[in-house]
């Protein structure tokens, strides 16, 4: 009877065994390096398994055992579980591509070290952009300041001049004649370097112009004249022209600072904020070893929350300063507040989600 019995199929690891085998020897790892009291029996079923599993002796009650022993070692570690170890730990590559093929790869860097590798790239390059497109709008931002400067003191020269020249009339008045002079002198010191100003600032509009492709600047009266038929030099330009000329440089400068200053150097301080946190946050992690793969996912979408928060300080910035409400934000200016909103976004969206919601739940109570 004995030898006519149909024997019972014999019982195989899964494939998720398999990597659980893998993944426990990683968990040992690390409880070893840190110092961990580890129960003596888990690892001894834990290094039994192994050991059944490569004699393909694999049974249900080895498989029983080892899960509640794997179940215990994950939770001794908290917070750091296996796909935090992996990313700081594994080097092989599983699944290699056409180029690694080709060369025979079959190791790199581990997923933490080049995930801190690429946000330092990418945050010293969004520092550089930023720091040259700051001082680019400074150099703007001062050049008007300085024109301005010299409106206001061209307006009050000339008021002067106007009350030296009722003194000179009613009577001869040598130290007001001296000082009529002194005062026509700074005047066309004052003209002279407005107009200076001026043409560096055309020459920044320029720049400005080439880089946001707003189209290439078409030449100027005078430098169209420049030279006459016979190859002397023209004429000047007319005063009425070469006013109507300054004047024009000045506002396409004024528009470009206005644009630059409240659109695109907030939308950079706030990537510039979201990128100190995630770098921050990436340094904790990766020191904890609580580093995994779907945290580059809370990542990514961090800079992008940042980015679009110093946009929103930009765009809005014009609303916010005028309530009186804002008086400490009109006095930190648009740009610090970017950097503030997108290092602290979380924070941002659920005050304002708050205060939607509780604006919403008092117009639903009133009606």
């Amino acid at each position: 009877m004995e030898e006519n019995k149909i024997p019972m199929p014999k019982f195989h690891a899964t494939e998720l065994v398999t990597d659980a085998l893998k993944n426990a020897e990683l968990v040992l790892y690390y409880c070893s390096e840190s110092g961990l009291d580890i129960n003596k029996k888990n690892v001894e079923t834990l290094t039994d398994a192994k050991r059944i599993f490569e004699s393909n002796e694999w049974t249900r009650e080895i498989e029983i055992d080892f899960w509640m022993a794997y179940k215990e070692l994950t939770a001794l570690i908290k917070p750091v579980n296996v796909d935090s170890l992996k990313a700081s730990h594994e080097t092989i590559i599983k699944n290699p591509n056409r180029f690694q093929r080709l060369i025979g790869k079959k190791r790199q860097d581990t997923l933490a070290y080049r995930t801190v590798r690429f946000y330092t790239i990418f945050g010293v390059l969004t520092m550089v952009l930023m720091l040259i497109l700051h001082i680019y709008f400074s150099i703007g931002s001062i050049r008007l300041n300085r024109i301005q400067a010299g409106d206001e003191r061209i307006k009050s020269i000339e008021a002067q001049l106007d009350e030296m020249e009722l003194i000179s009339e009613n009577s001869i008045n040598l130290n007001a004649q001296q000082k009529r002079d002194r005062l026509q002198n700074e005047l066309y010191e004052v003209n002279t370097e407005r107009e200076s100003n001026i043409k560096l600032l055309k020459g920044w509009t320029e720049y400005v112009e080439k880089f946001f492709f707003l189209g290439k600047t078409q030449p100027t009266e005078q430098t169209v004249e420049s030279i006459d038929e016979n190859g002397l030099p023209a004429p000047p330009m007319a005063p009425e022209a070469a006013l109507n000329e300054n004047i024009e440089i000045i506002q396409n400068a004024q528009n470009y600072v206005l644009v630059i200053g409240l659109y695109i150097l907030p939308l950079f301080y706030g990537l510039l904020g979201a990128l100190t946190f995630v770098l921050r946050a990436l340094s904790q992690q990766t020191h904890r070893m609580q580093f995994t793969k779907e945290s580059n996912i809370n990542y990514i979408l961090r800079l992008i929350l940042g980015t679009i928060a110093g946009l929103a300080v930009g765009v809005f910035w014009g609303d916010l300063k005028q309530q009186e409400s804002f008086i400490i934000i009109r006095s930190l200016g648009p740009l610090i507040v970017a950097y503030v909103a997108g290092l602290t976004v979380e924070y941002i969206f659920s005050g304002i989600e708050k205060l939607v919601g509780s604006w919403f739940d008092k117009m639903v109570a009133k009606k």
